[in-house]
């Protein structure tokens, strides 16, 4: 049993495959892992899997989902991958962080591995969301890296993280000077973005916001805001969110952080999530919000990790990764 601050984790046996096929069976979960129709069978097979070990994820001694690890045991490329899935019932709790985070530390002290590796789907803002909470950064973007149900190929997303670097529960996760910043034309959901540096990005975005050009606004504790914003002159979406700069353009606000999409549709789907993920956590203070408007500017200031987590963990869902609904969804 390894205990966590929120969640125990314990081995799967046979006597969870139906609870942990009824979550997988949920649209926000299936979105993300798939599988059969006959969902215990699937369930079953991956318990059986000698490559792969799964943990139950329990909350007050009731299962929640399943985290599962896999290794490759090549010395000289030795590292875990981990994967996970939660009930969208206790999405946006932080029970996928905390998952997360007592895995990880199991399998850096107990299996004495380095590093570890998570690929949640490019588009799912939540689970990145939730990785970036326990440490986990982006390394890169796998193009048309998995094919999703309607038959396309999609873009993953790489993210790793190296033992020295797991975020304990209420620590701030690292700022963007020590992440890799994403080079310019860099593609993302199978089109390449303009060659602009991230500065132009989010200072092209608080221009639109500033002048009143957001399609939504909501307003978040902690002096946030979540954005939904088409630039019209590129026709692409973001969903943008941003705390208040109290340095006068010196620096981009902490927190701050923006995904692109080729369409608003698209956009719209992942500011949906992530806005009802801040409900789920008590975090949205109002919607259709103007408050802070102008307050904050960049001008060239240094701009945090495009993936950069945010304070609290919304959760999880993935079969890539699955921390969905703020990642409690994990993907």
């Amino acid at each position: 049993m390894l205990q966590g601050t929120l969640v125990a984790l314990r081995p799967a046996t046979a006597d969870d495959i139906p609870a942990l096929a009824k979550i997988r069976a949920t649209p926000e979960v299936y979105r993300w892992w798939r599988g059969e129709r006959d969902m215990a069978r699937e369930v079953a097979a991956d318990l059986a899997d000698p490559e792969v070990s799964t943990f139950a994820v329990e909350h007050d001694r009731r299962v929640v989902g399943a985290i599962q690890w896999s290794a490759e045991t090549e010395p000289d490329y030795r590292h875990a991958s981990i994967d996970i899935y939660l009930d969208p019932a206790v999405h946006g709790r932080g029970f996928g962080a905390d998952a997360i985070r007592t895995l990880a530390r199991h399998l850096i002290t107990d299996q004495g591995f380095h590093r570890l590796v998570i690929d949640p789907a490019a588009d799912n803002a939540a689970a990145i969301r939730c990785y970036g909470k326990v440490g986990f950064r982006p390394v890169g973007t796998m193009r048309r890296y998995e094919r999703g149900s309607d038959g396309a190929w999609h873009d993953g997303l790489l993210m790793d993280l190296l033992a020295e670097e797991v975020v304990d529960q209420g620590e701030a996760p690292p700022s963007a000077r020590s992440h890799e910043r994403p080079a310019p034309g860099l593609i993302q959901n199978g089109k390449r973005m303009e060659e602009r540096s991230e500065e132009q990005v989010i200072s092209r975005l608080f221009d639109l916001e500033n002048s009143g050009q957001s399609t939504q606004r909501a307003a978040l504790t902690g002096d946030r805001y979540l954005s939904l914003i088409q630039d019209p002159d590129s026709g692409r979406a973001y969903v943008f969110q941003h705390g208040l700069d109290e340095t006068e353009g010196a620096e981009v606000p902490e927190g701050t952080e923006f995904w692109e999409y080729p369409s608003l549709d698209e956009a719209a789907r992942v500011y949906a999530q992530l806005l009802d993920e801040d409900s789920q956590a008590g975090e949205l203070v109002e919607l259709d919000s103007d408050e802070g408007l102008g307050d904050s500017e960049t001008d060239g200031a240094e701009v945090r990790d495009r993936y950069s987590a945010s304070d609290e963990d919304p959760l999880v869902g993935s079969g890539d990764d699955t921390v969905g609904q703020e990642t409690d969804q994990l993907s």
